[in-house]
């Protein structure tokens, strides 16, 4: 379900009572009453001022949310009539800036800005105010929960968060653990355990005991927005995860994944799950407008193998599921499909247990990230599509395969140029590449809001008369904290050892094209990796414009048109992400290097050790892409004459 214009940025979802609750965090706030069958929904928008509904939840037989303003307001919804009040407005010195709501021990919890909680009778609407001041300044309780006797919460700030363990009998008894690293949302206790994952990339998931002792594993490389469970069936945790799509991981209570659910194509960013007492899930995506996806698990099924990461080569792969109907009349048959290159490709059909088909990657397939889904069909013709999610696996050509070589970085970041003030970004290649390389060795944070940032500041720097010279890119790069050098005027052997000496030693390359092979003038790429063969060099390029289709201008005559499939300007856009470039139809004869000299990066030996990249799904826009006027060095040579 895509919600209307205005209705974005869901921020709390709940289910409560056979229906959906959800607040946006918009100006004004806006409440929905969504029926979960069909997602339809009916609308409260709130007055002016009455902003940012940050979290929902329902008690003694209303919905309550409470608002992130200054100073915060608890607002009270009768459920039936959709009438509404502001049942408390906070002194500024009170509550400011409500983050959450916990409702537990007989009394509402609203935690907000300076350490600070109140705790509300909902039947005369009379509150106490408990501040924390051991717990770090000016932060925000941003999350709140209930088990095993306490209430929990957590202050987050900067790169630190403190977890918090509440006795709500005198809750000025408490105590707490400050952790390293994390930046905690949504937290959930279960199993005398409280469950928590950050908004840090990569995201980790904690687990912690009554003693505040804990213990994590790795959960995703992208943030997350938050752990959720299913108190129907108390055996598994759930956490939202970015991407595009966004995506849900299912974990067990030993921290092992289970499953991975993929939002369609399009729903960015999970944010906030639901659930609901038939075996569905609801997913909200960090959009505007907001959008919720509605899982079924009623007729269900999952991939049993491969697992998750497992990596193949050129060779046959065994795929079995399983699949049950227990609720309805039986499973008719199991779907196979598998995306690579970014399309769905149907493998097979099974109708009979156990579930199985064999897949054959074709000859031509790329190194890449392959996902496998399963659709599973009842004998009613009920179909649960994308059951059990989605399983992820590794395909390297190279994989058992003396005839191709192979490597790639460990830590890779990719910038759109399009995405950049467009359409100013169809020319900045230059210092979207510089961008990634920095945000790859580590020298600036990875996020789209860092990197774009620091290519818009870097763009001036390099032009001379709207010529991007190599000279000033590393000019630009060494005070970065970088050890910044270009490497040329090199030959393509020269360049090509280089790039694979780069690449063995985990370190990313800018590459300069060649005048007239992408592009009609010069275009800067970001070489992530290579494949060599026999008789053929290649380079893996994260290409901040998009992705070449392989023809140089030569190929394609006066104007070189069609050459690109171009990214769109959304930030999220990533068709020039992990694609195989000719090296020695590209190669422009100069490379620029910029060790992080800060914090040097774990080298690796030439056996790879880190997943490949999934290729965009994306639609592909054919475009023709003129590049830049690029200037090599910074030195007029004159002749000498001698007599």
């Amino acid at each position: 379900k895509i919600l209307g214009t205005g209705d974005n940025l869901i921020h709390g979802f709940i289910y409560d009572n056979g229906y959906l609750w959800a607040s946006t965090r918009t100006s004004p706030a806006r409440i929905f009453k969504i029926n979960p069958v069909s997602l339809d929904f009916e609308r409260i928008i709130l007055t002016s001022g009455l902003n940012k509904g940050e979290d929902i939840i329902s008690a003694g037989g209303y919905i309550w949310v409470i608002l992130y303003t200054n100073p915060a307001k608890l607002v009270k919804i009768n459920p039936n009539t959709m009438t509404w009040e502001v049942a408390i407005s906070f002194q500024s010195n009170e509550i400011s800036y409500g983050g959450s709501l916990e409702y537990a021990f007989g009394s509402l919890w609203v935690g907000g800005l300076d350490r600070k909680i109140a705790r509300v009778n909902i039947e005369n609407l009379n509150y106490q105010i408990f501040h924390y001041p051991e717990i770090f300044s000016s932060t925000q309780f941003h999350a709140l929960t209930s088990g095993g006797g306490f209430l929990w919460t957590s202050a987050p700030q900067s790169s630190r968060s403190a977890i918090v363990k509440i006795n709500p009998n005198n809750p000025s008894d408490y105590s707490f653990v400050v952790v390293n690293n994390l930046l905690p949302d949504d937290m959930a206790y279960v199993n005398n355990h409280l469950y928590i994952a950050d908004e840090t990339s990569p995201s980790y998931l904690y687990k912690f005991a009554n003693d505040l002792s804990y213990t994590k594993e790795l959960a995703s490389n992208t943030s997350s927005y938050g752990v959720f469970i299913n108190h129907n069936n108390p055996n598994y945790v759930y956490s939202a995860h970015i991407g595009s799509p966004g995506f849900v991981k299912m974990f067990d209570l030993n921290l092992n994944l289970i499953h991975t659910f993929f939002l369609p194509s399009g729903f960015n960013d999970a944010n906030e799950i639901a659930f609901d007492s038939s075996g569905f899930i609801y997913v909200t995506a960090w959009q505007s407008p907001a959008k919720i996806v509605k899982f079924s698990t009623a007729l269900t099924g999952s991939i049993t193998s491969p697992v998750d990461y497992y990596t193949t080569g050129p060779a046959s792969v065994p795929i079995n599921a399983s699949a049950e109907y227990p609720s309805g009349p039986g499973v008719k048959q199991v779907e196979f499909y598998a995306s690579w290159d970014g399309v769905w490709h149907p493998l097979g059909i099974d109708a009979t247990e156990p579930y199985a088909i064999t897949w054959v990657p074709p000859n031509s397939m790329k190194t890449q990230q392959v996902l496998l889904r399963i659709d599973v069909v009842g004998n009613d013709l009920t179909r649960t599509d994308y059951a059990g999610g989605v399983r992820i696996i590794n395909f390297v050509q190279s994989y058992n395969n003396p005839d191709i070589t192979e490597n790639w970085i460990s830590n890779r970041a990719y910038l759109n140029q399009r995405s950049l003030n467009p359409p100013v970004g169809d020319v900045m290649c230059s210092a979207a590449s510089m961008s990634m390389i920095l945000a790859m060795e580590g020298v600036i944070p990875n996020d789209h809001q860092s990197m774009s940032s620091k290519a818009i500041e870097m763009y001036p720097k390099v032009l001379d008369n709207g010529t991007a010279y190599i000279y000033k890119m590393v000019n630009v790069l060494k005070p970065e904290g970088t050890n910044a050098n270009y490497i040329g005027w090199v030959n393509k052997d020269a360049g090509w050892n280089k790039i694979k000496e780069n690449i063995d030693g985990n370190h990313p390359l800018i590459i300069r094209t060649e005048h007239g092979s992408l592009t009609t003038y010069g275009h800067f790429i970001v070489a992530v990796g290579y494949k060599e063969l026999s008789n053929q060099r290649f380079v893996i390029a994260y290409d901040p414009y998009g992705e070449w289709k392989g023809m140089t201008c030569s190929e394609l005559g006066l104007g070189c048109n069609g050459n690109y499939y171009k990214n769109s300007t959304d930030p999220s856009s990533f068709v020039g992400r992990w694609v195989f470039y000719d090296f020695d139809k590209i190669f422009g004869n100069y490379l620029i290097v910029a060790p992080n000299t800060r914090d040097a990066m774990a080298l690796r030996a030439i056996t790879i050790t880190s997943d490949p990249d999934l290729i965009s799904d994306e639609h592909r826009i054919t475009d023709t892409y003129e590049g830049v006027p690029i200037g090599d060095l910074n030195n007029i040579f004159l002749p000498i004459i001698v007599r």
